[in-house]
């Protein structure tokens, strides 16, 4: 790590650090983990100034009041001010969108770089966005297996943009839809099994009043592999279907677990399938891969093969869209959703 001077200049320090402390805390903050000297400096170079980050760290609601001398930051005499500089969670996003940041700048695949983060886990509402356009596709319809509570999904930002859908799972939402007309929403929840994932897409669509869905987000941590052939089977045919899948499986490797309508994601790696096995399935029934999201690397997002004219900047190798798995998530990323958000964006429909 290199030692240059931090300057803070106009940077209102809290109470009892000076300059020699932050500067301290700053070269701890990137030796806190084996990359986080790679992590900040591809922030630094792309996203901010050196003195931008201190500000901001500094002058957090979580950093401001606490005070500490330089000699209580020794290394061999921890501060409990450093363990609670690790754990702020804008120190953290900042060390996150840097990695992100170089992840999407090494990706070859152009889609990549339309990440962004509205209701979804990472960056997929982006993607989905860009591919959507592509597509042609506005005031579309869409479908969701697996949205857990209804505020951190695939297809929230669709509702809000007014597209009718509905969602499946086995979940209670965080938030009552009573007055919610079901040819404009509907949620069905239901323990989705290889007997029922079918007949509940079928209810979907008959709520809706429709044939097909434009866009359908699969994630149910466990059988989805086997789920998604199941429809698939059913001439199921959206215009863009995103799959999560288990990215330790790096491509060639065809890998799955068993299929256990009792199974329940044990946050192991006893989870989902392989991308490889993905794209072997999909393409039997005229899908074609054209992204992984790089934040994370879960989403797979494939389409029609009628529609790959309007993706000949993608990548045609598996190898160039893979990406390895990123569990570091956004822990502060702008303000919780509330429900109320949610109801708000139904009631608009």
């Amino acid at each position: 790590m290199r030692e240059s001077s931090i300057p803070t200049t106009g940077v209102d320090l809290p109470k009892g650090l000076t300059q020699s402390d932050v500067e301290y805390l700053y070269r701890w903050l990137l030796h806190r983990s084996p990359e986080s000297q790679e992590i900040v400096d591809a922030y630094l170079t792309s996203v901010k100034s050196r003195a931008d980050l201190v500000e901001i760290i500094v002058n957090s609601d979580e950093f401001r009041g606490l005070s500490a001398s330089q000699t209580s930051l020794q290394a061999n005499n921890p501060s409990p001010l450093l363990d609670h500089l690790a754990n702020i969670p804008l120190v953290v996003d900042l060390l996150i969108e840097g990695l992100v940041h170089r992840r999407v700048s090494e990706s070859k695949n152009p889609l990549n770089k339309f990440g962004r983060k509205v209701f979804s886990q990472s960056d997929e509402d982006g993607i989905t966005l860009e591919i959507s356009r592509r597509l042609g596709v506005q005031n579309g319809s869409y479908c969701e297996f697996g949205v857990g509570n209804g505020l951190e999904c695939n297809t929230l930002m669709l509702a809000s943009m007014q597209w009718k859908g509905f969602w499946i799972g086995g979940e209670e939402l965080a938030f009552s839809l009573t007055d919610i007309n079901k040819s404009k929403f509907s949620y069905i929840q239901e323990w989705v099994t290889s007997q029922n994932v079918f007949a509940l897409y079928q209810e979907g669509l008959r709520n809706l009043g429709r044939d097909q869905i434009d866009v359908l987000s699969f994630d149910l941590d466990g059988n989805d592999l086997w789920f998604v052939e199941i429809l698939l089977q059913n001439n199921v045919k959206p215009k863009l279907f995103i799959v999560e899948y288990n990215a330790r499986f790096i491509p060639p490797i065809k890998w799955s677990i068993a299929l256990d309508d009792a199974h329940k994601w044990d946050f192991t790696d006893y989870s989902g399938a392989s991308l490889q096995s993905f794209v072997d399935l999909f393409a039997l029934y005229g899908y074609t891969l054209v992204c992984c999201n790089a934040h994370s690397g879960v989403n797979a997002f494939f389409v029609l093969n009628e529609y790959l004219p309007f993706f000949q900047d993608v990548p045609k190798n598996i190898d160039d869209i893979y990406m390895s798995p990123n569990y570091k998530i956004y822990r502060a990323y702008a303000h919780p959703v509330s429900p109320k958000t949610a109801v708000r964006i139904f009631s608009r429909l």
